[in-house]
């Protein structure tokens, strides 16, 4: 089984400070918005929410893997680096996430 690749577009990339996975006003993602589109969420199901975990529709939400829907652990890690405004470099931001998705066999590639 191959690696599934996830593209985040630093241009629609929400970051640096407290975001949803998707804005449906400025159509900005955080990392985690982008995460559960390449899994086939809805853009409505996750427009405005905090976490994969707040979605409503237990079948868009089961489109994603346990550890994204189900509170753990390196689901936060990622909101706390996508969302930090003063720790994070940019460079050291993508390095963090890529590493968390990678521990979920998840490759992240960012582009833009």
């Amino acid at each position: 089984m191959s690696t599934k690749t996830i593209l985040i577009n630093r241009k629609k990339w929400a970051r640096g400070f407290k975001s949803s996975l998707l804005d449906n006003d400025s159509g900005k993602m955080c990392c985690l918005g982008f995460a559960c589109k390449s899994f086939g969420v809805t853009s409505a199901s996750i427009n405005s929410r905090g976490a994969p975990q707040y979605i409503h529709s237990d079948i868009q939400r089961e489109k994603l893997p346990i550890w994204l829907r189900d509170s753990y652990k390196d689901m936060y890690r990622l909101i706390r680096i996508n969302d930090d405004s003063i720790i994070y470099s940019e460079e050291d931001r993508e390095k963090e996430i890529i590493k968390i998705f990678k521990k979920h066999e998840l490759n992240i590639k960012f582009v833009g």
